[in-house]
């Protein structure tokens, strides 16, 4: 299998397996190739990787999220070389025009998956609040409010100032530590029953 197509499938499982194996009342974030971000479990009932054999409406998603009652909600499409062709855009914009959110994005390289998907740390349903937050509204119109932790400005000047001290032995076992690190089962791992662990 082609390195593309490699990176494809394990984004597509990795959103799954976030998705199917992470706490379902806590928000899974997914910011579009429009800017726009997604709360994948606002409406979520099950999430499935159709196959030729499942079409949407003569579509087949790499991801389609449904709700309690089995109607389709969300649409998530991964490009990693080749945008959708015409004839793909048009059952995309009728299926938009059914309300199904259709959500197309972009993922460049296996660093991306580290920022494919966000789910906060704490999740607090309540008014606006205040400080270093990310807020949003829900469906229903309530708002909400999601905690992500320490910012990475100030947890990379931690690391910063960390690695400058350490002695050179140390900062070699770094390197080996990150060179591991960046490969995708450490990225983005797929657990034991995800459909793409092993392709």
């Amino acid at each position: 299998m082609s390195t593309p197509s490699r990176l494809h499938q394990h984004a597509v499982g990795f959103i799954w397996e976030v998705l199917t194996n992470g706490n379902p009342d806590m928000p899974c974030f997914l910011v579009d190739d429009e800017g726009e971000t997604h709360d994948l479990r606002s409406s979520m009932g099950t999430v499935n990787i159709p196959s030729s054999l499942q079409p949407i409406q003569g579509l087949v998603p790499d991801l389609a999220i449904f709700d309690d009652t089995g109607k389709v909600k969300v649409i998530i499409e991964i490009i990693v070389t080749n945008p959708p062709d015409r004839k793909k855009k048009q059952r995309l914009d009728n299926l938009r025009k059914q309300g199904v959110v259709v959500i197309l994005k972009t993922v460049n390289g296996w660093d991306d998956l580290t920022t494919l998907v966000r789910v906060p740390i704490q999740y607090e349903p309540r008014n606006w609040s205040w400080g270093d937050v990310t807020k949003w509204q829900n469906d229903d119109g309530s708002r909400a409010i999601a905690r992500f932790g320490p910012s990475s400005v100030d947890l990379l000047r931690i690391v910063i100032s960390a690695i400058k001290l350490a002695p050179p032995e140390m900062r070699r076992e770094l390197i080996e530590v990150l060179d591991e690190a960046r490969t995708p089962a450490s990225l983005a791992p797929l657990g034991e029953k995800n459909p793409f662990r092993g392709t």
